[in-house]
């Protein structure tokens, strides 16, 4: 019997629904490994001011995946409590209304950033010079300067 490549388990995770790959991926010990390298988590408001706020939930959630960068999602709505982004390195970062939030620098290295309503940041020049955003959204926040219409910014690699 031949062994399954990483590559393998990929193409069954491109064709079939997340729940049903994380069905199979809990089935068996020997499938933690590919399932760390291949499972995308995209924590809801709850958890992901948890991962904010609680270092040891962020150590459980990085023992689980390979690269926040590449596999894991946040969601910021109507959070006033978050100021550091330094914290919120991870694939994906969903800011609403965030209004303490003033430094975005940390956010640079994230592949999908939206920011609606964020009131208190100044200076998006790091995010708009940055090749690593493949996904740019920026809207309504009302101390950039300039931004009469919402910033696209969907670059292909």
């Amino acid at each position: 019997m031949s062994k399954l490549h990483i590559v393998n388990y990929q193409l069954i995770k491109d064709y079939s629904s997340n729940q049903d790959y994380l069905s199979l991926m809990n089935t068996t010990k020997k499938f933690r490994f590919i399932k760390k390298l291949t499972v995308y988590y995209m924590l809801g408001t709850k958890y992901s001011y948890k991962y904010y706020c609680d270092d040891i939930f962020r150590r459980q959630i990085h023992r689980n995946i390979y690269n926040p960068l590449l596999q894991l999602g946040l969601v910021f709505i109507f959070n006033n409590k978050i100021l550091n982004t330094e914290r919120l390195v991870a694939h994906t970062v969903i800011l609403v209304f965030c209004s303490k939030i003033i430094n975005v620098d940390p956010l640079i290295y994230s592949d999908t950033l939206v920011i609606y309503g964020c009131n208190g940041i100044t200076n998006i020049n790091s995010l708009l010079l940055n090749s690593c955003i493949r996904y740019l959204h920026i809207e309504s926040c009302a101390k950039i300067k300039n931004l009469n219409k919402p910033i696209i910014v969907n670059s292909l690699k």
